[in-house]
């Protein structure tokens, strides 16, 4: 009984901790449509952790990652994501103007699509 439950807390201890390559790097914290994630940044590469139970897990997941991602670094997402609606990893390009990482933020927004056969996405700063 005692080794299940270390197992529990050391298996839910991990839970929105980041993958070995984050280790050390300050998160930002970043609510999408009320999804809140903490988001990492090292060097090309960024990682989302979704720190909010989600009852629509799936319903635009990997739209709210990459605007929260891309909100937090300000670098576009360039590629797929991989992962899935918790812990998602992606490429980023920061261009020649990107700023330092870490920085002393938090934002909200909230981001709707309008014309969903463009895939038009228009946010709003909490």
């Amino acid at each position: 009984m005692r080794w299940l439950i270390l197992i529990l807390i050391v298996g839910l201890a991990g839970c929105n901790t980041p993958t070995p390559q984050f280790y050390g790097v300050t998160p930002i914290s970043v609510t999408v449509e009320g999804s809140t994630y903490k988001v990492f940044r090292a060097e090309d590469r960024a990682q989302a952790i979704r720190i909010t139970p989600d009852m629509r897990q799936n319903f635009r997941a990997e739209e709210r990652i990459t605007y929260a991602i891309e909100i937090a670094t300000g670098c576009e997402v360039v590629g797929a994501l991989k992962g899935d609606v918790v812990l998602a990893d992606a490429r980023v390009d920061c261009g020649a103007g990107a700023r330092p990482w870490p920085v002393d933020l938090h934002i909200e927004f909230y981001c709707d699509v309008e014309d969903y056969g463009s895939g038009q996405v228009y946010c709003t700063e909490y």
